[in-house]
């Protein structure tokens, strides 16, 4: 093993047996864990999808077993309800939660979660359930793919595409971008354009290629209302079709996509949708007081534990992803809060 991947093994093991998960607890600590895509390597939609938003369903897991070995599980939504009351909470909890509300979520992590009675969260982005519509990162990386297979430029393929080589997209990097992580750099470099900008630039390229949206990658409503009916799951709103609220998004826009994500899915499950997760984390001042006025807590991208009484509308997670938590000793250590 060289140097560099024995000290990230070594912090690793003094993390896992010295973090916050085994000093001794007051009451009233909360880890909220939070995922995006449960899926296997062999599956095709594993190709397109950002390191970052995988774990092997495996992983899953044993993520479950371990997490239950340190905590006690709770659903967010009772935990805050219980915080907000006054009444007792665990003395260390761990609320899971799932962003984007994608068809594998029901596949692969639902019959685990059952199986460990293990409660969790998934945030839906309501305009998108029983479609065949995904988000503007999984079509990019299906149109980088397009590309690379035909072995065509930007440019050349047609001036609707000439936009990618702003972004990284090249004839000489092409081959190397169906590698997932060359491919996130591509992701990434695109998110300075608004959504609004991608969804439509992409628009444009999938007609010029003549590809299809053929395949459903987000959750149908069957699928919600079986999770919902097991008591295991609980849902909460990601807007309605997953904008990022930043500021400058207008206004009368920022509140549909918080107020209606949530009318849609109560009207759909005929049960109170509490809880609001910001897309890309990114939250205007505006955003927030919409979220305040309309639910009873919100979820962020700031790492970190909660305590209450913490604000319920920052709520800080930890993300966990395949790379990063692979076994037991880098799970403990990612959710330790030393690394």
């Amino acid at each position: 093993m060289s140097i560099k991947p024995l000290l990230k093994r070594s912090a690793q093991i003094a993390a896992a047996g010295l973090g916050r998960h085994r000093w001794p607890s007051r009451g009233g600590d909360l880890l909220v864990v939070t995922y995006h895509r449960i899926l296997p390597p062999e599956d095709p939609r594993y190709a397109e999808e950002q390191p970052g938003m995988v774990v092997h369903p495996n992983t899953f897991r044993m993520h479950l077993q371990v997490l239950k070995e340190f905590f006690e599980p709770v659903s967010l939504t009772d935990w805050l309800d219980r915080a907000a009351s006054g009444r007792p909470l665990p003395r260390r909890a761990c609320a899971l939660t799932l962003d984007d509300g994608w068809r594998d979520n029901y596949e692969y992590a639902y019959p685990q979660l059952r199986d460990e009675q293990f409660p969790a969260t998934i945030f839906l982005v309501s305009d998108y359930i029983d479609t065949y519509r995904t988000y503007w990162p999984e079509r990019l990386a299906r149109l980088v793919h397009a590309l690379a297979a035909r072995d065509l430029a930007p440019a050349d393929a047609s001036p609707e595409l000439s936009w990618l080589e702003e972004i990284g997209v090249t004839r000489s990097r092409l081959p190397a971008l169906t590698d997932r992580e060359q491919l996130d750099s591509v992701i990434v470099a695109a998110k300075r354009y608004s959504d609004a900008e991608l969804n439509d630039r992409l628009d444009a390229a999938f007609a010029a290629l003549a590809l299809q949206e053929e395949r459903r990658d987000i959750l149908r409503w069957d699928d919600v209302r079986e999770m919902h009916a097991s008591g295991l799951v609980d849902f909460g709103s990601h807007t309605r079709a997953h904008i990022r609220l930043r500021p400058g998004l207008d206004s009368d826009q920022a509140l549909e996509q918080i107020r209606g994500s949530r009318e849609a899915i109560e009207a759909r499950l005929e049960a109170p949708a509490k809880l609001f997760c910001y897309p890309n984390g990114d939250m205007s001042e505006e955003a927030e007081r919409f979220v305040r006025k309309h639910y009873d807590g919100a979820c962020t991208t700031q790492a970190g534990w909660n305590r209450a009484p913490s604000d319920p509308y920052r709520l800080k997670r930890i993300g966990l992803h395949q790379d990063m938590s692979a076994d037991s000793t880098a799970l403990l250590a990612r959710v330790s809060g030393l690394l």
